[in-house]
């Protein structure tokens, strides 16, 4: 019989055991069972051997099913980020483009366009031409006064200038 055999995995044979009874028969049992007994234990013990077989494929088909449901969220979550990177990128330069056409608009230098706060454009315009009235007021001409100095003159003065002390320095005159 198949059960003599010695290289046979019994460990799984304990799962196909039928309410946990012992299924291995005294020769006494076999004997009152008689052929078609034996053949019958023998079909129930393939059956059961042929389900824990297809148990195990079915285990290993559904591990690996995980696993490509675990890389798909994976994939499916960079995906995602590239998305919210690429929208967060776009929004970024929109709100520049915005900031320098209201400055450039407002008649404010490009290079301030970085300084108007707001999320919308009437808030930006807003700002821009409060800083537009700001820059005014605070770079209309303011009349400077005019020093006479031996430079202005064109020539070196009574001390000969910066040239002179340095020459004197020197002891070249």
């Amino acid at each position: 019989m198949a059960d003599d055999d010695p290289d046979k995995d019994t460990s799984k044979d304990d799962a196909g055991k039928a309410g946990g009874q012992d299924d291995d028969l005294t020769a006494d049992e076999l004997a009152a069972l008689g052929d078609p007994g034996k053949r019958a234990i023998e079909r129930i013990k393939a059956r059961a051997t042929a389900e824990r077989e297809r148990a195990d494929a079915l285990a290993e088909k559904a591990s690996k099913y995980d696993e490509q449901v675990e890389a798909s969220k994976t994939e499916q979550q960079r995906k995602d980020e590239a998305a919210k990177a690429a929208t967060e990128r776009a929004e970024k330069a929109e709100a520049k483009a915005m900031r320098l056409e209201v400055a450039v608009a407002a008649g404010l230098p490009v290079t301030w366009a970085a300084r108007l706060v707001g999320n919308t454009q009437a808030e930006l315009e807003a700002d821009a031409k409060a800083l537009a009235e700001d820059r005014a007021a605070t770079t209309e001409p303011t009349p400077r006064r005019r020093t006479t100095s031996d430079a202005d003159k064109g020539g070196e003065g009574p001390n000969g200038g910066m040239s002179g002390i340095i020459r004197r320095q020197a002891g070249v005159q």
